[in-house]
């Protein structure tokens, strides 16, 4: 079987006719029978004419290096703040976890209650227009968000004016929270709409694209914390603050000079997206009996009109045939065996070092680089659905071991391997159903609701995460690390359990029954032509 990862230097998606005929016919009619629309949709944003030769199916090596370059860009970016505002508020605020755990909870929980209102603006915002929006607010973020740190070291602090630092803090919490959903809208934007359109449905390319832009989140998870930490060491923690704002701020124009080349390069983003018909709106809206209403509703407050459209959001979600693969990977969230900074908290009480910790998490991150270059192979040759299967399936497995090191002698040789072992290896079945779920999610959600759709699934990772915030909460002492991590466990069998379901009712079957009859085993009898 040839290799199923597309080479950089030639991705070239000739158009199939199924292809297109899934997709809404208004593209092709818009692209051949109205160039007079689609030159006036494009010159607002004065762009240049595009050879008549090129067609919406093309997608060439230049789109893709700029494409890579910006994603690069953004995720390095938002890597490098994660680490740095967790390293700046524990230089501002020794001593304590709090201020830590209380920025991360909040911002955890304003991204629960605003992701789908982020998906709405992807859905009904030109894509130019909102991916420019989360651009810029994110960098905004980035930068200010430096600064007011900085400026409490330079300035207050809290053995100078406690008012002043704390109102100064909360100031930095705002733009962490503007900075959260910033990042959901550009992360949506992308992944889960540009990298569709620019795939034109091509299954190879798209599992090839997405496993390339994971390798960049990697790249940039493992690189971006060891560039912030070298500077603080080498020279401050303020001076680090001062770096980290001037980034995002020299690397916004490029961003925005990237995005827009990719846009001008694939004409078919400039495509509206096609909304969905008033009539299926309707039948969607009766299936839940929200049509047949008193007329009242209609005259009612706007805060009762906001939690009606959110539990319509909300009842066609658990309608979608998707919902229970968002519901399995949301589960996955709720962790604390991640070499986050609680894990490594816990680990540095029990004694490892520090440079043992970096170089785990370095290895850590290897696994996950690698579950990129085997996942497209595994969609290849066992379909996309049974890869997912056995991905989420080894991630709890790997787990069972570092559940079981926490009851092996403290500090002892095999407690420390069954935990670093099991941890790395999870991380190869997480990253693999990250992108395997991520696949399902762009093939079967429709472009007029994927904004949506991703947002309320965002909605649901954000939930769990904020559950993993809350255990380590309760059990906030170093001897009471198992619960949380028992939890764990539990909450990835449950999300394992959640998946199996999403595949028996996709596949038909878990398992080929009939290949026993090799081991001498008789297969079970088929009773209504499925297992």
């Amino acid at each position: 079987m040839s290799d199923p990862t597309i080479p950089l230097d030639a991705i070239v998606i000739e158009p199939k006719e199924s292809t297109r005929n899934s997709h809404s016919s208004s593209i092709n009619v818009s692209a051949q029978c109205a160039p007079d629309e689609n030159k006036s949709a494009l010159d607002e944003d004065q762009e240049p004419r595009h050879d008549p030769a090129r067609t919406i199916d093309t997608f060439d090596k230049a789109t893709l290096h700029r494409l890579s370059m910006s994603y690069f860009l953004t995720t390095w970016s938002v890597r490098m703040d994660e680490w740095a505002t967790a390293l700046f508020l524990s230089y501002i605020f020794p001593h304590t976890l709090l201020t830590v755990s209380l920025y991360g909870f909040l911002v955890t929980l304003f991204a629960i209650l605003f992701s789908s209102t982020v998906g709405s603006v992807v859905d009904k915002v030109p894509r130019l227009k909102a991916i420019r929006i989360f651009l810029v607010l994110q960098n905004l973020c980035i930068a200010a968000s430096s600064l007011v740190l900085y400026a409490i070291t330079l300035r207050f602090g809290l053995n100078v004016n406690r008012t002043m630092t704390y109102i100064l803090y909360s100031g930095s919490l705002l733009l962490g929270i503007a900075l959260r959903l910033a990042n959901i809208g550009e992360v949506v934007s992308v992944e889960r709409d540009w990298v569709v359109v620019i795939a034109h449905a091509d299954t190879s390319a798209l599992s090839s694209m997405n496993a390339y832009l994971r390798r960049i989140d990697l790249l940039c998870k493992v690189a971006a914390p060891l560039v912030v930490s070298g500077i603080a060491e080498a020279l401050s923690t303020p001076i680090a603050m001062l770096v980290t704002a001037g980034w995002s701020i020299l690397t916004a124009p490029l961003q925005w000079w990237l995005i827009w080349q990719v846009y001008r390069r694939v004409p078919a983003l400039a495509i509206p997206k096609t909304a969905r018909e008033s009539t299926e709106q309707r039948a969607d809206s009766s299936a839940v009996g929200l049509t047949d209403v008193d007329p009242s509703v209609n005259h009612s407050s706007p805060v009762a009109s906001s939690v009606r459209s959110c539990w319509d959001q909300w009842a066609r979600f658990f309608r979608h045939p998707v919902f229970l693969s968002s519901l399995a990977i949301a589960q996955l969230y709720m962790t604390v065996l991640s070499f986050g900074p609680v894990m490594i908290s816990y680990l540095l009480a029990q004694g490892y070092s520090s440079a043992l910790l970096a170089g785990m998490r370095s290895i850590a991150v290897l696994a996950g680089i690698s579950a990129t270059i085997a996942m497209p192979r595994m969609v290849a040759r066992i379909g996309l659905v049974r890869t997912g299967l056995w991905a989420i399936w080894s991630e709890l497995w790997s787990l069972v071991p570092v559940v079981i090191s926490f009851w092996m002698p403290v500090g002892g040789v095999a407690a420390g391997v069954m935990m670093f072992a099991g941890t790395t290896l999870s991380r190869f079945g997480l990253w693999t159903f990250d992108m395997t779920q991520m696949q399902i999610m762009q093939e079967r959600v429709d472009a007029a609701e994927s904004g949506v759709i991703n947002g309320m699934q965002y909605s649901m990772q954000n939930f769990f995460e904020l559950l993993a915030f809350m255990t380590t909460i309760v059990w906030n002492d170093t001897d009471s690390f198992y619960i949380p991590a028992i939890l764990t466990a539990a909450a990835v069998a449950s999300g394992s359990l959640t998946y199996s379901v999403f595949a028996l009712r996709n596949r038909g079957h878990l398992f080929h029954f009939e290949k026993l009859a090799r081991w001498g085993i008789s297969p079970p009898r088929r009773e209504s032509g499925r297992i």
